[in-house]
């Protein structure tokens, strides 16, 4: 570990002021007192080019330091601008800590990072960073303060980008294969995520940041908490750049046939109703980025989240939510959970415990156990799993 130093001034005037701007600028990406783990590697010059972006206010610098398949479209929009919602409302950023962390154990620290495509993008590498925040003013999504973030850079035709993106709501992991910087910064963090699964939204110094009441259709009780479910969401809409808020039950009919197909059973969807309620909930509690950025929980893109299209709704799936009014899922200990879900195989059940949903599998079960219900059906695939050590609660 080492910390970054003033540079000591030199006698020649002309090539002090070459070296400080050479030398000094990057530095200034960095916060006082930094800590840098010495990797013998450089850090890639697209995170200084992310930073930078933010700092100098430069949002095409800001979209380009992404990936093609990540970059944001329509960014930022006239009414972002007004609003000064998500990344907008960063005045500046620094890093405060960073730490090159080796590929051996990044997908079981991260799961999302599985989902990176390794054979397009060479040289990948991951850096688990402690950004330092300035705010204009205060909100669910940046504080003033460190929050700490997993990224992913790899290389496409000579060039960086930033390929994954990913911020850090559970430490466990990185401190069990000791990576966590155990610093004060880390611990005040901690506090901010833990704090907000109880329903308390607080700053960095565990002040409480007062947040907008949703209007809502469906049940909800304590804003943004993991035991139980708020009562909207914040729906970032790529085409228009705008974000609006929904209830989930408005929000999951307009999901629901674009995810599952109308004409399956009842318990299928009704299945599917649940587990994109849930996931939904789980972003709202812990917001991801690309939607993060947008000052949203989710945004309407089928590649990062759930297929949404104002509209859409079929009476089958129409009747499958509202059976469900109110009903999200649980682990067994209570939390809302990542409830992750794919396509299957047609015929196929997909894999008993495995923590991810088929969609094609819950045909199957409906199909044949016709006595399964909705909530065995869930039980199937997120009961004893790497989601819930036991019997997950359906509610």
């Amino acid at each position: 570990m080492y910390q970054f130093k003033k540079l000591i001034s030199i006698s020649s005037l002309t090539f002090s002021l070459v070296l400080m701007f050479a030398l000094v600028s990057p530095n200034l990406l960095y916060a006082s007192n930094s800590n840098v783990e010495n990797s013998n590697k450089e850090i890639p010059e697209v995170i200084y080019q992310y930073i930078r972006s933010i700092n100098d206010k430069d949002w095409d610098g800001y979209v380009k330091s992404y990936s093609p398949d990540r970059q944001p479209t329509n960014f930022p929009s006239e009414q972002q601008l007004l609003d000064r919602v998500g990344i907008l409302s960063v005045d500046s950023i620094a890093i405060s800590e960073i730490r090159e962390l080796p590929e051996i154990y990044i997908k079981e620290i991260e799961p999302y990072f599985n989902e990176l495509d390794e054979f397009l993008y060479n040289n990948i590498r991951y850096f688990y960073i402690g950004f330092d925040y300035k705010v204009h003013q205060e909100n669910e999504f940046y504080y003033n303060g460190v929050m700490y973030e997993l990224i992913a850079v790899g290389n496409l035709n000579s060039t960086d980008y930033i390929i994954g993106h990913e911020y850090v709501y559970n430490f466990d992991k990185l401190k069990n294969f000791g990576y966590t910087f155990d610093s004060i910064s880390e611990e005040k963090a901690k506090n901010v995520i833990e704090q907000k699964e109880i329903g308390r939204i607080v700053n960095f110094n565990n002040e409480l940041i007062p947040i907008k009441s949703y209007t809502s259709d469906s049940i909800g009780v304590t804003p943004q908490s993991a035991t139980n479910p708020p009562n909207g969401l914040i729906l970032h809409i790529e085409a228009t750049g705008t974000n609006k808020t929904l209830g989930f039950d408005t929000y999951a009919k307009n999901v629901l046939p674009n995810e599952w197909i109308a004409g399956w059973k009842a318990e299928a969807l009704r299945a599917g109703a649940v587990a994109i309620k849930s996931y939904a909930w789980y972003n709202v509690t812990y917001p991801r980025q690309p939607a993060k950025q947008h000052g949203a929980h989710l945004t309407d893109n089928w590649r990062n989240y759930q297929k949404y299209v104002e509209g859409s709704n079929h009476p089958n799936t129409d009747a499958a939510v509202d059976y469900v009014y109110g009903i999200f899922m649980r682990n067994s200990n209570g939390v809302v959970f990542d409830t992750q879900y794919r396509a299957g195989t047609s015929g196929q059940s997909g894999t008993e415990s495995g923590g991810i949903l088929s969609q094609h599998g819950t045909q199957y079960l409906a199909t044949n156990y016709p006595n399964w219900n909705y909530k065995a059906i869930l039980g199937y695939y997120y009961n004893f799993s790497d989601k819930s050590s036991g019997y997950i609660q359906v509610f």
